[in-house]
């Protein structure tokens, strides 16, 4: 692996981030449950086959790339406070006083935590 600045890190953070927060918001995902719709089609009367929705919006079916899965490993070797704040940040996209509420942290903390996660991932 090629050593890169804290400007390619954070960028890397970024895709990261905007990545996972489209898989826990179900980006692409269905928002209702197959034996929800096995129920709703049963009360209904429908008789249709529907094999194929039960198998193919389950989050473990989940496809993540290479890239990502190498920062995920890298990020779970570092402190849980380090974890809490890279998730805050580049996940949620928060900054500022709102991201250290989140992270139950005062400001100043949330920022020591953020950069030194950020300094460990270089």
């Amino acid at each position: 692996m090629t050593k890169r600045n804290i400007k390619q890190l954070r960028r890397e953070l970024k895709t990261w981030g905007s990545y996972w927060a489209s898989k826990e918001y179900g980006a692409g995902y269905s928002n209702r449950s197959s034996f929800d719709r096995m129920v709703e089609q049963i009360k209904l009367g429908c008789h249709i086959k529907i094999d194929k929705h039960l198998y193919s919006h389950h989050s473990d079916m989940i496809i993540v790339p290479e890239h990502i899965k190498e920062l995920d490993k890298q990020i779970e070797r570092l402190r849980p406070e380090c974890i809490r704040v890279i998730r805050v940040r580049y996940i949620l996209n928060l900054k500022g006083v709102m991201a250290a509420k989140i992270a139950q942290m005062e400001k100043r903390t949330f920022e020591y935590w953020l950069q030194r996660a950020e300094l460990v991932l270089v």
